[in-house]
């Protein structure tokens, strides 16, 4: 195995939950209810379904990307991403660039939030690519964002590995011929069921790639 590529969310970082938090208060503070349920329906989607189901929540009309930049104004909280990142994440990045393998995060949260994050958790110097899905036309499940982070990071997609969590993550990782194994997540109702492989955390994703490195 040459190459390891990671989403973000879900997978370096639990966020979905803070993002959710967040968007149930930002909500609260209007007098507007939203079920929960619904909000559940955030996690995993492309920005742009983000912003659909959230303006129709609004109280009034307002496209979406009108609210987008009310929310933006108006929402105050900030994410710690140090406070929110995965159990042994640090651990397996030196791992695998002690092996000499090329690492890229491949998400679709805003390229600005992905260097933060990278920033604040300490990870900075261990990714060969950070790419953000902001920078191509379609979202995943489009395989786009992996087809471009395999050019980048020069390898062939049998010589790479995706890790993911969502139902579209999945879906555009394999679109693109990459295998793909899934950080196992109850909680939101993904579809994990295409993935080649189903762990817990990243320590177990490690010790399966580096078996799979070994039988090739």
């Amino acid at each position: 195995m040459d190459a390891v590529i990671f989403d973000m969310d879900g997978v370096l970082i639990d966020s979905e939950p803070i993002y959710m938090h967040h968007v149930l208060e930002f909500y609260r503070r209007f007098d507007i209810h939203v079920p929960y349920k619904e909000v559940v329906k955030l996690a995993g989607s492309s920005h742009e379904a983000g912003l659909e189901m959230m303006s129709a929540w609004w109280k009034e009309d307002i496209t979406p990307s009108e609210f987008e930049k009310f929310y933006e104004a108006n929402s105050d909280e900030e994410i710690v991403y140090s406070e929110i990142l995965n159990p042994y994440v640090l651990y397996v990045l030196k791992r695998f660039k002690a092996r000499g393998m090329k690492l890229a995060i491949a998400s679709s949260s805003p390229k600005q939030a992905i260097v933060t994050m990278v920033n604040e958790c300490g990870l900075k110097g261990y990714f060969n690519e950070i790419i953000s899905g902001h920078d191509f036309p379609y979202s995943k499940p489009d395989p786009s964002i992996y087809l471009y982070t395999l050019q980048k990071l020069n390898v062939a997609k049998e010589r790479c590995i995706v890790i993911e969590d969502s139902t579209y993550g999945i879906l555009a990782a394999k679109a693109a011929g990459i295998r793909v194994i899934a950080k196992h997540d109850v909680r939101f109702g993904f579809d994990q069921s295409l993935a080649d492989y189903l762990v817990y955390d990243l320590l177990e994703a490690y010790h399966l790639i580096m078996q799979e490195g070994e039988a090739a």
